[in-house]
C-alpha cells in the first residue's frame, strides 16, 4: 500500500506587533488631524446654507359673524341725530366806559386833575357825568376839554396833540404916531387879527409874515412888523405887561410847530 503523503500548510505568518502599533498610530494621527482641519470657506457669491427655525403655522382665522344690528327707536335717533346747543355768547358788559385816544402814543391823561394812565387809555371805573380831561406829552401842548361821560355805553374822547392849535387874545390899546385907539388882539393858525373898538383901523395878516414881533416888558410894548408893509405898536391898561408876554408867548410857539421846529 502506498502511504498517501500528507502536505500540512503552514500556520499563517502574524506580523510582528511592533509593526500593528505603528500602523495603528499613524491612523490615530490621520483621524485626529482631520477632525481638526479649519472648514472649507464657502465660493464667493454662494451664500452659505443658514439653518432657519419652521415659520409658525398660523391658526386657522374664523371670520366673525356680524352682530346683529339693533333697532334704534325714532326718538332716539331724533337726539342722536339733533346738533349739540351752541352756548349763549356771555352778556355785553353795562354800565360807563370811557375811552381816551390820540395821535401820540403814551401821553399822560389826567381826569379831574388825577392821573389816570396814558393814551391809549379805557375805563369803567369812571363816574357818570361831567369830568375835566387833559392830555399832555413833552414836546407837545397839552389839550383839555370837558367831556360828558354816559350813563351807559362807551364815551370815546380823541385828542391830536400833533395837530398845531391857537387860540389867543389880549386886550390892547394901538398906539397911532397922533394919538391911539383901543381894541382886541387874536391869534388862530389863520392868521393875528387886530379889531379896534371903533374906526377903520383893525388888519388881518398871516403868520408867516411876521418881519418883527417882540415884546418890550418895561415898556409894556408888543412891536409887529409886518414883511414889505406897516409897523405896529401895542400896548395895555394893565399894571403889567404879563398879558402881551403870554399872547406872544402862544403866538411864537405855534408859528415854529408851523415851521417844522418842536
Amino acid at each position: 500500500m502506498h502511504e498517501t503523503e500528507s502536505h500540512e500548510l503552514p500556520p499563517p505568518r502574524r506580523p510582528p506587533v511592533g509593526l500593528m502599533v505603528l500602523a495603528g498610530s499613524i491612523l490615530a494621527s490621520f483621524v485626529w488631524w482631520w477632525s481638526m482641519r479649519p472648514p472649507t470657506p464657502a465660493e464667493p457669491g454662494v451664500a452659505a446654507p443658514v439653518a432657519t427655525e419652521p415659520a409658525p403655522v398660523p391658526e386657522a382665522t374664523v371670520a366673525a359673524e356680524p352682530a346683529p344690528a339693533k333697532s334704534v327707536p325714532p326718538k332716539l335717533r331724533e337726539r342722536a341725530e339733533a346738533p349739540a346747543p351752541v352756548a349763549p355768547p356771555p352778556p355785553t358788559p353795562t354800565g360807563p366806559l370811557l375811552r381816551v385816544t390820540g395821535d401820540v402814543v403814551g401821553a399822560d391823561v389826567f381826569i379831574d386833575r388825577t392821573f389816570v394812565g396814558k393814551t391809549p387809555f379805557e375805563s369803567r371805573d369812571v363816574a357818570t357825568g361831567s369830568h375835566q380831561i387833559n392830555i399832555s406829552k413833552e414836546g407837545f401842548d397839552g389839550v383839555s376839554r370837558k367831556v360828558e361821560v354816559l350813563a351807559d355805553g362807551p364815551t370815546d374822547v380823541t385828542f391830536a396833540l400833533k395837530e398845531v392849535t391857537l387860540d389867543a387874545a389880549v386886550d390892547v390899546v394901538h398906539r397911532h404916531r397922533l394919538g391911539s385907539c383901543e381894541g382886541r388882539l387874536t391869534a388862530t393858525v389863520n392868521g393875528l387879527r387886530y379889531t379896534p373898538t371903533g374906526g377903520d383901523d383893525g388888519f388881518e395878516t398871516p403868520l408867516t409874515t411876521f418881519e418883527t414881533f417882540a415884546v418890550e416888558y418895561r415898556e409894556k410894548q408888543l412891536k409887529l412888523k409886518i414883511k414889505g408893509g406897516r409897523s405896529y405898536n401895542f400896548t395895555t391898561k394893565a399894571a403889567n405887561a404879563d398879558s402881551l408876554v403870554v399872547f406872544h408867548r402862544d403866538v411864537e410857539k405855534a408859528r415854529a410847530r408851523l415851521a417844522g421846529v418842536t
